[in-house]
């Protein structure tokens, strides 16, 4: 086995951990060591579940927001003399920068050693507002052996970047084996953070015009406080049902019981909740931006100009046997392009490759 040190920034427990989980499970080539930057005490019981608390280690900083967006220099100094004698303890063959922030994070201690190293692009280009920060991050991830982006969209936003693009993937058993059965759209779903990236503004707009339909609006999210969420439960009603902090098994149980999964987003890398949609067999429909496109291909299921409505009358006119084909086509495509198997395969590969060289 390949002794890899992924570095996780703590900042937050999301989708570029979810899909890391993946990646490592049932992979008999790598020895996973941890090391978590930010004091986060939800992301550290996490792993520390996940992983039983084994090779897991922790920088132990407080996260200071301002420093990291206009004063990232200062924290990429302070890590690297951090983490040099966890890393003199791990002795790995390969650091693993799990996302974006993270290879900037730790790209002082990578230009400073001779381990291996690689970096994981889970963002847009475009999702950092700080000018510094983003050149930051593209200096950084100069100084990689190799670097994974998630989507071609995501490679394109990065211009000039030398990179591989490997899709994230579903586990075998998260792929419902009987095709989905649809009698007429009801339950419409939304996944995610109730922010602007995500688009929840535009689904909020839309829903007393989907309640006046005869839509049931389901929202799984972890978000509690905010604007939005207060403007949501100013909307609450018999037909909108709220769910927080579900878990991936849940996930699964809330994605199989929606007639359509709504996709709002602005930008979004590849939106995990697309795949999961897929996976079970419901219908997707979203905004018509290129990562959301890569993913479904359909154009039938996607929508510009906030005309969401449009888009699920569109839905509703179709006959059973067309949602149907419709789903069976999605959970295909899902199996065949975003397939956990093949994302491990890829990521090894590299992984191997790197450490053969000189």
């Amino acid at each position: 086995m390949i002794k890899v040190c992924f570095i996780i920034s703590g900042i937050d427990y999301s989708g570029a951990e979810i899909v890391l989980n993946r990646y490592l499970k049932n992979n008999q080539d790598v020895d996973a060591h941890f090391i978590i930057i930010y004091d986060n005490k939800y992301v550290i019981e996490k792993l520390k579940e996940k992983y039983n608390g084994k090779n897991i280690h922790e920088l132990g900083l407080k996260i200071n927001k301002f420093t990291l967006n206009f004063l990232p220099g200062l924290e990429i100094k302070l890590i690297e003399n951090k983490m040099k004698s966890i890393m003199d303890q791990i002795n790995p063959q390969v650091i693993y920068a799990n996302n974006t922030i993270e290879s900037m994070l730790i790209s002082k201690y990578i230009s400073n050693t001779h381990i291996k190293s690689i970096a994981h692009v889970h963002d847009m280009k475009s999702s950092f507002k700080s000018i510094i920060k983003r050149k930051f991050i593209v200096n950084s991830l100069k100084k990689y052996d190799e670097i994974i982006m998630v989507s071609e969209a995501t490679k394109n936003s990065w211009k000039g970047i030398r990179s591989n693009v490997i899709y994230n993937g579903m586990d075998d058993e998260y792929f419902e084996p009987n095709h989905k059965e649809y009698s007429l759209i009801k339950n419409i779903g939304f996944v995610g953070s109730l922010s602007k990236r995500k688009g929840i503004d535009i689904l909020i707009g839309s829903i007393p015009k989907l309640l006046s339909l005869g839509y049931t609006i389901n929202i799984a999210t972890r978000d509690k406080d905010g604007k939005y969420a207060k403007r949501l439960n100013k909307l609450k009603n018999d037909n909108i049902n709220i769910y927080y902090n579900l878990e991936e098994n849940q996930i699964k149980r809330f994605m199989n019981n929606m007639d359509v999964l709504i996709v709002p987003s602005r930008e979004d890398p590849l939106p995990t909740v697309i795949m999961e949609a897929m996976a079970t067999g419901t219908i997707v429909i979203g905004n018509n931006i290129e990562s959301i496109k890569e993913m479904i291909l359909d154009e039938r299921l996607l929508y510009n100009n906030k005309r969401i409505i449009d888009r699920l009358n569109y839905l509703g006119n179709m006959n059973t046997e067309e949602l149907e084909r419709i789903s069976i086509k999605l959970k295909l495509r899902c199996n065949k392009v975003f397939s956990n198997v093949q994302k491990r395969k890829n990521v090894n590969s590299i992984i191997k490759k790197i450490i053969m060289e000189n």
